[in-house]
């Protein structure tokens, strides 16, 4: 990442080029649809998914939550850096743009994920169901909700350690994995500190609490299928995460400690709720990971070393 100021530009471009890779990437398809991304002007704090056609998503987020998460990274975010600048090799604007890119990169895989995994479709399902019992609605749709964040926690840690992996990157595992655990958890502290009533209106509303959603994604985003691919990695992954979640929790609780009673019953609920009811969603799945055979790796290592040979070539004429 070439590093510039961070600003409300640099931050949208940053957005495009991560969603592009997940939206046009050729293994990564959508059964019989596309995916879009939308943003949009409105000041409004909110971001959602919808289907414009019977074969077109469109993921829009808005101007207000973008926004909203800027300033918070500018200024919380900012503010948590002097304490581990000793640690980090990540300067002050490479570390705020890329957790700021956390942030939004989340929010965007979230609302993705209510795509891949069929939750439109299984809503459309279940809907019969809440006329009779009406309290199943809230029931799915934070079920929805949790397993939204929980995949896009997964997706975002994929992406994250892809960059490690990535020879052209030399950034350690440790400075990314911070900010991809201090963007997820300052994506639910903006939106818990922009609601100001969640403390009381959490159990009857359609997200579970926001503390407890962000430690429910960090620890099902480096627990969950991804790490099961790392091998030797995985474990200190996941122990730079909860190692970092602990410090950075310290920091934005100093003069407001967490409830750990509350953190624990309320994540040990929803998870379980989630565990039980994951393998409902199997059928409406609308990810199709296809297989890059070796005719096809072959073909682009052919085109790769073409173009550098070209390029060589040309830079040693005289």
């Amino acid at each position: 990442m070439t590093t510039h100021a961070l600003n409300y530009e640099v931050m949208i471009a940053d957005l495009k080029q991560v969603a592009d890779k997940f939206i046009s990437v050729n293994h990564f398809k959508v059964k019989n649809a596309e995916v879009i991304l939308q943003i949009s002007d409105s000041q409004e704090i909110n971001a959602r998914v919808y289907l414009s056609a019977s074969d077109q998503y469109i993921v829009r987020l808005y101007r207000g939550v973008l926004e909203s998460c800027l300033s918070f990274v500018e200024d919380t975010v900012d503010s948590y850096y002097p304490l581990v600048a000793a640690q980090t090799h990540l300067d002050r604007e490479t570390f705020l743009r890329a957790t700021c890119s956390c942030v939004t990169e989340y929010m965007f895989l979230h609302e993705y994920c209510h795509v891949i995994r069929g939750h439109i479709n299984y809503r459309d399902f279940r809907k019969p169901l809440w006329v009779e019992r009406p309290e199943l609605e809230l029931q799915d749709i934070r079920f929805l909700e949790c397993d939204a964040d929980i995949y896009a926690a997964n997706f975002l840690f994929a992406r994250t350690y892809s960059v490690f992996k990535d020879p052209k990157v030399a950034i350690r595992l440790c400075d990314l994995m911070q900010c991809y655990v201090v963007g997820i958890r300052s994506m639910f502290e903006m939106l818990y500190r922009v609601s100001e009533v969640e403390d009381l209106l959490h159990e009857e509303s359609e997200h579970p609490h926001s503390l407890v959603r962000a430690y429910i994604a960090v620890c099902m985003g480096v627990s969950g299928p991804v790490s099961e691919c790392l091998d030797e990695d995985a474990e200190e992954c996941r122990a730079l995460a909860m190692r970092e979640l602990l410090s950075y929790e310290a920091f934005l609780y100093k003069d407001r400690p967490i409830d750990p009673g509350f953190l624990q019953s309320n994540f040990e609920r929803e998870l379980n709720i989630w565990t039980t009811r994951e393998q409902d969603l199997v059928f409406f799945n609308l990810l199709k990971v296809q297989k890059v055979s070796i005719f096809t790796k072959a073909r682009e290592w052919l085109r790769r070393s073409k173009r550098f040979t070209r390029d060589s070539k040309i830079q040693t004429q005289p």
